[in-house]
């Protein structure tokens, strides 16, 4: 885990098992966050092989995962200051 999640990293497990309690996955639970914003018109997705490209369309194709979006929210500060995550 990158030392700016390290924080974090309690909540992030406790997601992870909240997605895999809705019999999601994290792509799909990821592309079900992001399809749902209705302030977002688009959502951009970058991959690196046919494999990966085709794991998102399927992902995005099928329902949204029923997931509590707020419950799983992160408020870690260092996690969430995008100036740590600079190289």
């Amino acid at each position: 885990m990158p030392a700016q999640l390290k924080g974090a990293s309690g909540r992030l497990s406790r997601v992870r098992r909240m997605i895999a309690e809705g019999r999601s996955d994290p792509l799909q639970a990821a592309l079900g966050f992001a399809l749902s914003r209705p302030e977002a018109s688009a959502v951009l997705v970058g991959v690196t092989s046919a494999a990966e490209l085709s794991a998102v369309v399927a992902a995005a194709s099928s329902p949204p995962p029923d997931l509590d979006w707020d419950d799983m929210a992160i408020d870690d500060p260092v996690a969430l200051d995008p100036r740590r995550w600079v190289a």
